[in-house]
């Protein structure tokens, strides 16, 4: 895992390859995510860029999990360089939203294709979802 950001300790959460079975080869797009201490204290942003599939799922759960356990007052999830989000994609932003909520923070969806009428799988609709990040932390 690589660090990044100021005091990244999450850095690179991992990949998981669309044949999602473990040991497999990966297929030509993998759903990547990389976590980064925000622009203030409290903040954590992840970038996932790839498919959000119901193969990948899990990766993108580790590191909302991850991001959720320090108690922080916001995770911002970027899926501006998502390919692609399934009907579990969607699912899991909306417990993982739950979750966040439970444990006392927020987490902000942003998605820039939501307000085009190319969203993913209906995401607007079901949650709320950003322009950029800056609108997402506002």
């Amino acid at each position: 895992m690589t660090e990044r950001g100021r005091g990244g300790e999450l850095g690179r959460i991992g990949t998981a390859g669309t044949a999602g079975i473990a040991g497999a080869v990966a297929g030509p797009e993998t759903l990547r995510v990389l976590a980064e201490s925000g622009p203030a204290a409290g903040i954590w942003v992840l970038r996932l860029a790839g498919p959000m599939d119901a193969q990948a799922i899990g990766v993108a759960r580790e590191a909302m999990v991850r991001a959720l356990a320090g108690k922080p007052r916001l995770v911002v999830v970027d899926l501006r360089r998502v390919t692609r989000i399934d009907n579990a994609g969607v699912v899991l932003l909306a417990a993982m939203r739950r979750y966040a909520r439970r444990g006392g923070s927020r987490l902000s969806i942003v998605d820039r294709r939501a307000y085009t009428g190319r969203g993913h799988c209906g995401l607007a609709a079901t949650l709320p979802v950003y322009r950029s990040i800056a609108a997402a932390i506002r």
